[in-house]
C-alpha cells in the first residue's frame, strides 16, 4: 500500500523516499548518517546523535548542539542515550556524560565515566539517575548535583546482559542466564526461575508496568511483580525494533511497522499494520522513537533519519479488512447497528468491534437500499422489495407496484415510506398490503430520488432529485403531498447534507453546492475550489460540525481549512458511492466504496495535536545581541529599552501556520493582556515606563492547537538618573555644600575681586587701544574724505546738494561703524540675536518709509552659534537687500522669512515691488558685494524678480 505525505518541517535537503516516507540524510546537513540515538525535548525540538557528535533539528534545518568534539577518531565515544532533566539534556555517551543548558545555551561536561564500555540508562529520578555498563555488568548513580559517579554492587553478577528494558519500578534484563529482574536504586537483582535457563530473550515492553517476552521455546508477559500474566509463543513475530508510547506499542518487523494497543493484563493486540518501501523492506540495525506530534522517526544505519508521518496511520482498518476489495453499495445504522449491502454478498451488520454477515442475504437480489421498519429491516433490490425479521429471515413484499427494481426507501412519516425506482414513485404503509401511487407533482424525476429530509420543524420535505432540488408539503386533509418550490441544476445531484443552521450542502458530479432554506446558491461555494472538479458522493457531518466529503479521487474535510486524505492515508480506495455514510455512536464515521467500507473517528485525525511551548530564538536590544541572563531577569534603563525578540517553535510542523501571542505584565497588574504579533515571530518593544514587567508567550500551529504559555524573562526598567533617590538626594547634598561654601568664599573673593579689578581695567585699556587701531584703520580714508568734501563745499556752484551728499556719506560711515561694533560683540553671536537685530533695523526703515512690514520664523535651535563673519556677512547682505526696497522697489509690503533645521538656515526678504529684469546685466544696487560676502562664508544668494510683481532675495548657509 502506497503512502503520502502531509508533514511539515522544511529541511532544505530533505530526501523524499516514498509517499509518507521522508529521509533526512547528508544532504540535509545531517553530520553523520549513523545514528546511536534520536531523542525530543519539552520543546519539540529534536536531538540527534551520530557518530560526528550531536545536533539539533528545529524542523527545519540541523545545527550542531556545540563546538564540543564528542566522538574519538575510532568512534569510542558514541552517545547512547538521550534524556532531559529540567532545564537541561543530559547525552550518555561510551566514556562521558555531556549536558546541553537551555539558559547558558552551551554543551559541556558533566562527568567522565573513564572507560570505552557502553552505557546504558536505567532509570531517572529527581536526585539523579542510574546507568548500567555492558561486559562489566555494574550499576553506577549519578546525582544531578556533583555528577560524581557512585558505584551499586548487585549481589548476582551481571555479565553478559544482553539487553536491558526499564519499566516504573524496575529493570529487566536479558542474559545468558535468563531472565533477571534489577531493582536499580538497591542493586538488587531477582532471576525469574521459570525463566531463568532460557537463553536468546527478547524483551518488548508492552506497558509501562509489564513486559513482553520470547525465547526458542515460549513467550509470554510478565509484570514488575515478576508474575507472568500470559504464555503465547504467537504473541509477536521476531522484533527488530520497538518504541511505546501512549499505551500503544509501535514494532518494525520484515519490513512492516505493527501498532498494538496494550490492555489492561498487559496483553497486545494489533490494531492496524504499515508495509515499508521496498528500500527500507530489510533493516536490522535500526530503531524507533514516537515523537510529540505522532510522527515516527527511524533510524537508518548508513542513510540516515527516516520519518513516517503519522497520517500514514490514521485510519482504523478494523472493519475495512474484512471488507477490503468488495463492492459496497448502501449503508444504514439500526438500532447502533451498521448494515452495509455489498454487491454479490448480501448484507453484512458491524456491532461494536464485530463484523459478521448475514447469512440469509447471501442469495438475495443486489442491495441498493437498507431502512428500519417495524417488522425487521426492508431491502430494496434491484428485483423486489424484502424484510429481514430478527431472526435474520427473509420475506418478499408484494405491494402491488407495477415493477421490482427499489433504488430509494426513505421514511417520510411514522410507519410510512416513500419508495422509487424505474417504475415511478409511491407511498407505503407499515403493512405494506397497499400503496399510495403518486404522480411528477412530487417528483420531478421520478425514478431519481436521491435523498429526503424533514426541514424547517418537520414542516417540509426536502427532496433531491437527478436535476433538482424541491421542497415538498404534506396535506393534513387527503395526506398527499404537493409540491411547494423547485430548483434545477446543470450538474448531476448526488446526496445531501444540512447543517445545525439549515444550510444545505449539495454533492454534485462537479463538486459542492450550498444552498439555504428557499433553494438559492450561496457564495460559500467559492471557498472550496478543491472541490469544484470532484464527483462528489456522500455527506456526513461530524460532531464538531466539519463536513467530510466522499468523491471519486478521496475524502475531504471542511473545516476551518480542507484537509484531503487518500489511500495514501489507509484508505481502502478513492473511490467512495452515494448511500455509503453513517455516523455511529461516540461520532465514528463509516464511509464505503468499491473497495470495501473505512472506519475514523475525526477527532483522532488531527495533523498535529502537540503544540509546545514557543521560545526566544534571537533577542538583541538596541541591534547588540543579548544573552539571556541564567536567572532570566534582564535589567535595562528607561531611556535604553530598545528590545528585539525573535521567536521560535520547534512542533515540527508548518512554521508558516504558527501565529504568536505577546503579553507584557507588569507585575502589580496580574491580569494578561494578549497581543497576536501574527505568524510574524518577530516582536519590537519600547518606550517602557520605569517598573518590573515579566514578558510572556503562546502561540497556536496550524491546527489551531494552543500551546502551553511560557513566561520568557523578567525585564526591570530603572527610571532615568534624575529620576532615582541617590541623584535627587545627591542634589539636594550638592546645593546645600555650594551655599555654605558660597558664603563661606565671600569674605575671600572681596580681595580678590578687587585685584580682578584692576586686570580688567587693564585689559579694558588694551581693548580700547586696538578698537581706536581698528577704527583708524578701517574708518580713517573716509573720514579723511568726509574732510575734503566739507573743504570743497564752498567751491561748489551747489552747496546745498554737497551737505545733503556729505550727510548721506557720514551716516554710512556710522552705520559701518555700529555693524562693525555689534558684530565684535560677544554677546550676539547667538542666531536669536542675529534675528532680532535683523527685524529692528528692518522694521525701523520701513517704518519711516510707510512700508508694511511682517516676519515668519521657524527656528529649531535659537541658540545656535554663529562666527564672527557669518554674522557680519549675513547682517550686512540683508541690510544692504532692504536698503535696495527703499532705493529702487517702491514697495508697500515687504516680509522676513527666516527658516532653520538640520544645521540649514535660510533667510528670505521678498517685496511686493516694481521688481526688475534679473535677466539683465543691472549694475549698482549693491548686487555684486552681496554675491561676493555669501560665496566668503560658503552660502547660496539667489534674486529672483519679475517686472511689476516682486523682488526675492534668498540667502542659504550651512551652520
Amino acid at each position: 500500500m502506497p503512502f503520502c505525505l502531509i508533514l511539515a518541517g522544511s529541511a532544505s535537503a530533505q530526501q523524499f523516499v516514498a509517499p509518507g516516507f521522508q529521509l533526512f540524510g547528508a544532504e540535509a546537513k545531517l553530520g553523520q548518517t549513523t545514528i546511536t540515538s534520536v531523542f525530543q525535548d519539552s520543546t519539540g525540538l529534536m536531538w540527534v546523535a551520530t557518530y560526528a557528535g550531536i545536533q539539533k533539528f528545529n524542523g527545519q534545518e540541523f545545527q550542531k548542539a556545540g563546538a564540543t568534539k564528542l566522538v574519538h577518531e575510532k568512534y569510542e565515544n558514541v552517545v547512547r542515550t538521550i534524556f532531559q532533566h529540567q532545564h537541561r539534556i543530559y547525552f550518555l555517551s561510551d566514556k562521558e556524560v555531556y549536558y546541553y543548558d537551555y539558559q547558558q545555551r552551551k554543551l559541556d561536561v558533566f562527568c567522565t565515566l573513564n572507560s570505552v564500555s557502553s552505557f546504558v540508562l536505567l532509570k531517572v529520578g529527581a536526585k539523579g539517575f542510574y546507568i548500567f555498563r555492558f561486559v562489566t555488568g555494574k550499576i553506577y548513580f549519578i546525582p544531578f548535583e556533583t555528577g560524581a559517579l557512585q558505584e551499586i554492587s548487585p549481589k548476582i553478577s551481571l555479565y553478559d546482559v544482553d539487553l536491558l528494558v526499564p519499566l516504573k519500578k524496575r529493570v529487566f534484563a536479558a542474559s545468558n542466564g535468563g531472565l533477571l529482574s534489577i531493582t536499580a536504586q538497591k542493586g538488587t537483582i531477582t532471576k525469574i526461575d521459570t525463566l531463568l535457563k532460557e537463553k536468546r530473550l527478547q524483551l518488548v515492553p508492552v506497558g509501562d508496568n509489564s513486559v513482553y517476552f520470547a525465547t526458542e521455546n515460549q513467550a509470554g508477559i510478565i509484570d514488575e511483580s515478576n508474575k507472568v500474566l500470559a504464555q503465547d509463543g504467537t504473541l509477536f513475530p521476531n522484533i527488530d525494533a520497538y518504541t511505546f508510547q501512549n499505551n500503544q506499542l509501535i514494532t518494525f518487523s520484515h519490513g512492516y511497522i505493527d501498532v498494538y494497543t496494550c490492555h489492561s493484563n498487559g496483553a497486545p493486540e494489533k490494531i492496524r499494520s504499515l508495509k515499508m518501501p521496498d528500500e527500507f523492506a530489510d533493516l536490522h540495525k535500526s530503531s524507533l522513537y514516537y515523537d510529540k506530534s505522532g510522527n515516527l522517526w527511524m533510524t537508518i544505519e548508513g542513510k540516515g533519519l527516516l520519518r513516517i508521518n503519522r497520517n500514514c496511520f490514521v485510519f482504523n482498518q478494523t472493519v475495512s479488512n474484512a471488507l477490503s476489495g468488495k463492492f459496497v453499495r448502501c449503508m444504514q445504522i439500526i438500532n447502533d447497528t451498521s448494515y452495509f449491502g455489498v454487491v454479490g454478498e448480501g448484507v453484512y451488520r458491524y456491532a461494536g468491534a464485530a463484523l459478521s454477515f448475514i447469512d440469509a442475504t447471501k442469495n438475495l437480489p443486489e442491495t441498493k437500499c437498507i431502512q428500519a421498519c417495524e417488522r425487521g429491516i426492508l431491502l430494496g433490490t434491484n428485483n423486489g422489495l424484502f424484510i429481514i425479521n430478527r431472526k435474520g429471515l427473509p420475506t418478499e413484499v408484494q405491494t402491488g407496484l407495477l415493477g421490482k427494481q427499489y433504488n430509494t426507501v426513505l421514511p417520510v412519516a411514522q410507519n410510512e415510506w416513500l419508495m422509487a425506482g424505474s417504475y415511478g414513485s409511491a407511498i407505503i404503509s407499515g403493512h405494506f398490503s397497499s400503496a399510495t401511487f403518486t404522480t411528477d407533482t412530487l417528483l420531478k424525476t421520478s425514478d431519481g430520488l436521491r435523498f429526503l429530509a424533514p426541514v424547517g420543524n418537520n414542516k417540509w420535505l426536502l427532496a433531491l432529485t437527478k436535476g433538482g432540488v424541491q421542497l415538498l408539503q404534506r396535506s393534513h386533509k387527503n395526506n398527499k403531498y404537493r409540491l411547494r418550490n423547485y430548483t434545477a441544476f446543470d450538474s448531476l445531484l448526488i446526496n445531501m447534507a444540512i447543517a445545525r443552521n439549515d444550510t444545505i450542502w449539495a454533492a454534485t458530479s462537479t463538486g459542492i453546492l450550498v444552498l439555504d432554506s428557499a433553494l438559492n446558491q450561496l457564495p460559500e461555494t467559492a471557498k472550496y475550489k478543491a472541490l469544484n472538479t470532484q464527483f462528489c458522493y456522500a455527506l456526513q457531518f461530524d460532531n464538531r460540525q466539519k463536513l467530510w466529503i466522499s468523491t471519486n479521487t478521496g475524502l475531504f474535510c471542511v473545516g476551518h481549512r480542507t484537509l484531503y486524505y487518500t489511500v495514501h492515508q489507509g484508505l481502502q480506495s478513492n473511490e467512495f458511492n452515494s448511500r455509503c455514510v453513517v455516523k455511529i455512536r461516540g461520532g465514528t464515521l463509516i464511509f464505503g466504496g468499491v473497495e470495501g467500507v473505512n472506519l475514523f473517528k475525526p477527532a483522532q485525525l488531527s495533523v498535529d495535536t502537540f503544540c509546545p511551548a514557543p521560545y526566544i530564538d534571537y533577542l538583541s536590544n538596541a541591534g547588540k545581541h543579548l544573552a539571556l541572563p541564567q536567572k532570566a531577569v534582564l535589567k535595562l534603563s528607561e531611556s535604553a529599552v530598545l528590545l528585539h525578540m525573535k521567536l521560535g517553535m520547534n512542533n515540527l510542523t508548518e512554521s508558516a501556520g504558527n501565529t504568536y501571542f505577546v503579553a507584557l505584565a507588569n507585575n502589580s497588574d496580574t491580569a494578561k493582556h494578549w497581543v497576536n504579533i501574527g505568524n510574524n515571530s518577530n516582536y519590537y518593544l519600547q518606550g517602557l515606563a520605569a517598573g518590573s514587567y515579566t514578558v510572556f508567550v503562546r502561540a497556536k500551529n496550524s491546527e489551531k492547537h494552543n500551546s502551553p504559555v511560557a513566561r520568557l524573562f523578567q525585564l526591570d526598567v530603572s527610571p532615568l538618573f534624575y529620576k532615582q533617590w541617590w541623584f535627587l538626594s545627591s542634589l539636594i547634598f550638592v546645593v546645600l555644600f555650594f551655599v555654605f561654601y558660597t558664603l563661606y568664599r565671600v569674605n575671600k573673593h572681596k580681595y580678590q575681586l578687587q585685584q580682578q579689578r584692576l586686570k580688567r581695567q587693564q585689559e579694558i585699556d588694551q581693548m580700547r587701544q586696538k578698537i581706536a587701531d581698528d577704527m583708524h584703520d578701517d574708518l580713517g580714508a573716509g573720514l579723511t574724505r568726509l574732510t575734503l568734501m566739507i573743504e570743497n563745499m564752498g567751491y561748489a556752484n551747489n552747496n546745498v546738494e554737497n551737505v545733503a551728499k556729505t550727510a548721506a556719506f557720514a551716516r554710512n560711515l556710522i552705520e559701518t561703524l555700529r555693524n562693525v561694533i555689534w558684530s565684535n560683540n560677544p554677546v550676539n553671536e547667538n542666531l536669536s540675536e542675529l534675528i532680532a537685530e535683523l527685524n529692528e533695523y528692518i522694521a525701523g526703515a520701513m517704518h519711516d518709509a510707510h512700508i508694511s512690514y511682517q516676519t515668519v520664523e521657524n527656528i529649531a535651535n535659537p541658540h545656535k552659534k554663529l562666527n564672527l563673519l557669518q554674522r557680519q556677512s549675513i547682517l550686512l547682505i540683508i541690510k544692504e537687500a532692504a536698503n535696495n526696497v527703499l532705493k529702487h522697489a517702491v514697495a508697500t509690503k515687504v516680509e522676513l522669512v527666516v527658516n532653520e533645521a538640520n544645521e540649514l538656515l535660510e533667510i528670505m526678504l521678498k517685496d511686493n515691488g516694481r521688481g526688475f529684469d534679473a535677466g539683465q546685466n543691472t549694475r549698482g544696487n549693491g548686487m555684486g558685494s552681496m554675491k561676493r560676502r555669501a560665496k566668503e562664508i560658503a552660502g547660496k544668494l539667489a534674486i529672483e524678480s519679475k517686472p511689476n510683481e516682486y523682488t526675492q532675495v534668498k540667502l542659504t548657509v550651512k551652520l
